[in-house]
């Protein structure tokens, strides 16, 4: 009984390093991506922010 526990509870363990992982890993990519855009959108402005651009705004 105590082994099957132990199994058990190492098991669940292992589960939740692997998962643990796997967000880390959806962290890491959400923040790339929300990060490239930020970086896209910043560019796009950076001459309306800037009012170097050409535009009327």
């Amino acid at each position: 009984m105590t082994d099957l526990t132990a199994w058990v509870v190492q098991g669940a363990g292992e589960q939740l390093r692997g998962k643990r992982r796997l967000v880390l890993l959806a962290a890491a990519l959400l923040v790339t991506s929300v990060g490239a855009t930020a970086a896209g959108l910043v560019l796009e402005l950076w001459p309306v922010l800037t009012g170097s651009g050409g535009g009327s705004a």
